[in-house]
């Protein structure tokens, strides 16, 4: 009879240690897969969201300058984003190489005529504007009323960065539109100034000279206010 029992207990004991170590082994598998779902679950949906009709268009601004070492390569790897609908916009920011040679050749790219619409928010900017700086209704309605349609103008940019010049007054923006675009027409400072015309950059920190003057002078731009008169790259420079 005690070896009965006995029997039956190694049994039961038996009976259990597999039963126990299954649904170990399933615990460490489901781990595993918590942890695999987990990691997918950020990305979870891509799929549908690449194939749905539905999904909101992108546009991808790539900024490039004297990229030409691989700026073929960089628009194609971009070019095959999985992505229902989307644009490429490759800003050649001045550059001095073959970077766009390079983009027109590989991408049959076309020159084509600048045209800016009539239907630019051109006098709807100027009344936004001059309503929130507290302009009477009436002064308002008599200033739109002299200016000019846009396709009316030679140089309808020119219209517009000037009324962004008078929105912006005191501000760092104007400054550089007129570097970039040569607009407003601004007179040159009274005889005698230190500079001769509007400063182009802003001269050299003391500390850029103290610190790191191989840099500084590697550029080619005088440390003196004679540099301050030397275009920006992104102005048209060289520097």
């Amino acid at each position: 009879m005690t070896l009965a029992f006995r029997v039956l207990d190694g049994f039961i004991l038996g009976y259990f240690l597999v039963v126990n170590s299954a649904y170990l082994g399933l615990v460490a598998l489901a781990s595993v897969e918590v942890v695999r779902h987990r990691r997918r679950v950020p990305f979870a949906g891509s799929t549908e969201a690449y194939r749905s009709p539905l999904t909101d268009p992108v546009t991808i601004i790539m900024p490039a300058y004297n990229e030409g070492g691989g700026i073929v390569s960089a628009v194609q790897a971009v070019a095959a984003l999985r992505y229902p609908t989307y644009e490429v916009v490759v800003v050649d920011d001045g550059s001095t190489d073959d970077t766009f040679a390079l983009l027109r050749d590989a991408f049959d790219l076309v020159e084509v005529p600048r045209v800016i619409p009539a239907d630019v928010p051109y006098r709807a900017a100027i009344r936004a504007n001059m309503t929130k700086l507290r302009v009477d209704t009436a002064a308002i309605t008599a200033y739109l009323a002299a200016r000019p349609n846009l396709s009316a103008v030679t140089n309808p940019l020119e219209e517009i960065i000037t009324e962004k010049y008078i929105a912006n007054f005191l501000k760092v923006e104007p400054w550089d539109d007129w570097r970039r675009t040569g607009y407003p027409q601004i007179p040159n400072p009274v005889p005698n100034a230190r500079l001769p015309g509007i400063p182009q950059r802003i001269r050299t920190p003391g500390s850029e000279l103290s610190n790191n003057i191989n840099q500084v002078t590697a550029t080619g731009v005088p440390i003196g206010l004679e540099g301050m008169s030397i275009k920006v790259w992104w102005a048209g420079g060289s520097q």
